[in-house]
């Protein structure tokens, strides 16, 4: 079991490194975004896959730092917002994700209710573990803890297994914020 510890450890320091990245690069990065927002193939470790730089629902309707996008000005900013809070989403799935294979097993152990979204809100911790020939090669470790007026711990660290079963690369994640808003 270490050894997937310290795998973890040095993947996630090349994740910060790679965050590091995205905090200096995104604003030039968001410039290079064609109209509906996605960037071209050889900027693909900036984009999330599954949205463009114009951001998810949730973001287009709530988050944004402009809710109005009036301008190209703001329309820019909201985009490196959205880099900002995904920062190299591609990269940390293409080069630092998980790849289930035929025959891997999944072990979920812990409060598997546990969840930050705002209709299913529960604090707990849940562990998923993928094993491969009985041996622990990728975790996810996800807690919600409410702890200090109205705010709670939102810990996600590993990859992201509980997408599982899938024949695609499981997000990396480090993602450690004492400060979310209970909803």
């Amino acid at each position: 079991m270490t050894n997937v510890y310290l795998k973890y450890a040095a993947l996630a320091f090349l994740n910060l490194l790679s965050g590091v990245v995205n905090l200096i690069l995104a604003p030039v990065v968001a410039m290079c975004a064609d109209k509906d927002g996605w960037l071209p193939k050889w900027l693909c470790w900036f984009q999330t896959p599954d949205n463009s730089l114009n951001g998810d629902g949730g973001w287009q309707t709530e988050n944004r730092w402009f809710l109005v996008q009036d301008t190209l000005w703001k329309q820019w900013l909201n985009r490196v917002g959205w880099m900002y809070r995904n920062p190299m989403y591609g990269f940390a799935i293409d080069v630092l994700g998980a790849q289930a294979k035929p025959g891997d097993e999944l072990i979920v152990t812990g409060d598997k209710e546990t969840d930050n979204h705002r209709a299913t809100f529960h604090a707990g911790t849940v562990r998923y573990t993928l094993l491969r020939d009985g041996k622990p090669i990728y975790f996810q470790i996800y807690t919600i803890d409410p702890w200090w007026f109205g705010r709670y711990l939102r810990l996600n660290l590993g990859w992201k297994l509980w997408s599982m079963p899938t024949t695609e690369k499981m997000q990396f994640t480090f993602s450690p914020n004492p400060f979310r808003k209970v909803p």
